[in-house]
């Protein structure tokens, strides 16, 4: 019997140590919704009168198979597709890196050879499902947007 009650009493004794060891409190990362890879889908210039807005369907193919990739690391890069406009443009046409607040996200551009957008340019960005848009207001007045569909 002192056998039985002695190993009640260390089975009790451990048993809060094993109890609360075991916990479902892992904190999981959320990545971002702008992390991916996304294709240009349209593009909206308010200040071109004569053509505001140009799909894949109405431009040119070396301009809507571009590539955007959103790193986990807070940095981007614009890259040709399998066509390039111009064949002595470098592969990658655009880079810097994305901040976040809450949901919403701006980006900023280090690094723009032949790029969308100018070096030091305010660009934000609407993050909507499978849908990005990058978005600068012209100094002229109006909005230059971009529209990206996720891979």
């Amino acid at each position: 019997m002192k056998k039985i009650n002695w190993f009640l009493i260390v089975f009790l004794a451990c048993l809060p140590f094993v109890i609360t060891s075991c916990s479902d409190d892992d904190d999981e990362e959320v990545t971002p919704a702008i992390v991916g890879t996304w294709s240009l889908t349209r593009i909206d210039d308010s200040s071109n009168s004569q053509n505001p807005t140009t799909t894949a369907e109405t431009g040119r193919a070396c301009t809507f198979d571009d590539i955007f990739t959103f790193n986990v690391d807070n940095t981007f890069t614009f890259t040709e597709g399998a066509s390039k406009c111009n064949e002595s443009d470098p592969d990658e046409f655009q880079a810097g890196t994305w901040a976040s607040s809450g949901n919403s996200f701006t980006i900023d551009i280090t690094s723009a050879p032949n790029g969308y957008f100018d070096v030091g340019a305010s660009v934000s960005v609407t993050v909507s499902g499978n849908s990005l848009v990058l978005s600068q207001t012209l100094s002229g007045g109006g909005t230059y947007a971009l529209t990206l569909t996720r891979n």
